[in-house]
């Protein structure tokens, strides 16, 4: 009868081993980095960009998104011709905004100071009187659209005044009479925001007789957009 048993739990240990799991099996646990498990994400399907978006990034590229309001202000000489060739101190303030990509409006107004000489006249002698002349005009401007240096012409109308002092022997004279102005100028543009302008602006201003007499502005100043 021992022998029954000791063979019947022989057979019992065999069987036992041979179904149960291998022991690095049983002693494998799984462990999930974060300690959860991961989160399946739908992902949404890209989107053909629109006719709008994909004509914002043409524009982008080509630089035509920056602001399109221009402020200039600028210093210089003014070669009055009635003064033959002497060169006075005078500052001017632009305004632009751009119509085109190459394309700008101006309003404009600058202002000198001169010392001139008047002539002798029957009542009284030639003598010097300090005068103001200033203009103010709205045109056009053209501009290459180069990215590092941007050349321009331009056109321009409106008034000019000239206001003489007083001297001893002569009254304060002024005047009010219609210009017109060609500038020729370079820009030079260190940021979407800033940048040099050079500029030549040819005048041709009326005086009190009617005649047109031609002047020069000579200007350097800094563009600011916004």
């Amino acid at each position: 009868m021992h022998r029954r048993v000791v063979t019947l739990a022989c057979t019992v240990l065999a069987a036992a081993v041979a179904f149960a799991p291998p022991t690095a099996d049983a002693q494998r646990v799984i462990v999930r980095r974060g300690g959860t498990p991961p989160r399946t994400t739908a992902r949404t399907p890209a989107r053909a960009p629109t006719p709008a978006q994909r004509a914002r990034v043409v524009q982008q590229r080509r630089g035509e998104l920056v602001p399109g309001r221009t402020l200039t202000l600028s210093v210089g000489a003014l070669r009055y011709e009635p003064d033959g060739d002497d060169n006075h101190p005078m500052a001017a303030l632009r305004a632009d905004w751009r119509l085109r990509r190459w394309l700008f409006s101006e309003l404009g107004a600058s202002y000198a100071l001169a010392d001139l000489t008047m002539p002798a006249t029957a009542t009284a002698p030639a003598e010097d009187v300090n005068s103001s002349l200033a203009t103010a005009t709205v045109g056009l401007r053209a501009e290459l659209p180069w990215p590092y240096l941007r050349p321009y012409v331009g056109a321009a109308a409106g008034l000019f005044a000239r206001f003489d002092g007083e001297t001893d022997d002569r009254e304060s004279d002024s005047f009010v009479r219609p210009t017109v102005a060609f500038p020729v100028g370079i820009r030079i543009p260190f940021s979407p925001q800033l940048a040099l302008r050079a500029e030549a602006r040819f005048r041709f201003d009326e005086h009190r007789d009617g005649a047109s007499v031609p002047n020069v502005e000579q200007t350097v100043g800094l563009s600011f957009r916004f």
